[in-house]
């Protein structure tokens, strides 16, 4: 489903029961293929959950190391304000211009 709209309680609320179901599974790791559901949820899906959870997040770190121009963007529509996306380009690409760009329509 579209994250992209929904707020950090419900994007929560919706990954921890997909959790509930995978780990009725017995499944050995989950691999959250979202950057908004990763973004929003993994922080508290890997508090919860005492299995690997390993997150998509917006590409930050490759970006960073290919731009010619030191400029790049990133068009995630729910999380392009989030702290977690502040903290991947202060961490990965500080001397990079990363223009954080809202939009709708593309993930649905």
């Amino acid at each position: 489903m579209p994250y992209g709209g929904k707020t950090r309680e419900q994007i929560q609320n919706y990954t921890d029961k997909i959790m509930v179901f995978l780990t009725k599974k017995n499944v050995k790791a989950v691999v959250v293929a979202c950057n908004t559901a990763t973004v929003y949820a993994i922080d508290f899906l890997r508090e919860k959950y005492k299995i690997p959870i390993i997150g998509t997040v917006p590409v930050v770190k490759t970006i960073a190391n290919i731009t010619k121009t030191r400029k790049t963007a990133v068009f995630p529509r729910g999380n392009y304000k989030s702290p977690y996306l502040a903290d991947l380009i202060n961490k990965f690409a500080p001397e990079i211009t990363v223009y954080k760009v809202g939009g709708t329509g593309l993930e649905e």
